[in-house]
């Protein structure tokens, strides 16, 4: 079976040791995680949202949420699709200050935050393929990049918090 990029969306109790539990979990089973971003899930501040993005085959995907769902205080855990919710990713991507890297700039709709010493910094907010893409282009323009990981909830009434 063919490994994909998976998108595990997962609600905790927010206190410590929480994440690292989830994380080592991952690790044990030997999956890299490509993306990782944690927040507050709720307005009382009680639960937080971890959201994983990592290559693993469906069935796994599926393994790891069940392992995921034993850990307490765990409350659920989700495989995340694209065409039922919204995904983004924040970048900020510092290139060489040339006329290339603003045209590629303006292309992706990036703006411009910076502009020090020869070197120029645009933040992006968008799909984490279409950053991806924006870097590619920019080539030898191209010096470095902070990047937020991936952000998704899913549309509806699917929520992953019980009322």
């Amino acid at each position: 079976m063919k490994k994909k990029n998976n998108t595990i969306s997962i609600i905790v109790d927010n206190e410590p040791g929480v994440l690292s539990r989830v994380v080592g979990l991952f690790s044990a089973q030997g999956y890299n995680i490509d993306s990782l971003n944690v927040d507050t899930a709720n307005i009382e501040d009680t639960l937080s949202r971890i959201t994983i993005t990592t290559a693993v085959t469906e069935i796994e995907a599926k393994q790891m949420i069940s392992k995921v769902e034993k850990i307490i205080p765990v409350h659920s855990a989700k495989e995340l699709h694209e065409e039922n919710g919204f995904y983004s990713e924040l970048a900020y991507i510092k290139t060489k200050d040339t006329k290339n890297a603003h045209s590629i700039a303006d292309k992706y709709d990036a703006i411009q935050i910076d502009k020090t010493d020869g070197l120029v910094i645009f933040k992006l907010i968008d799909d984490h393929h279409i950053i991806s893409k924006f870097g590619e282009e920019l080539e030898t323009d191209f010096v470095e990049t902070a990047r937020s990981g991936l952000v998704a909830i899913e549309k509806g009434n699917n929520a992953l918090i019980a009322e």
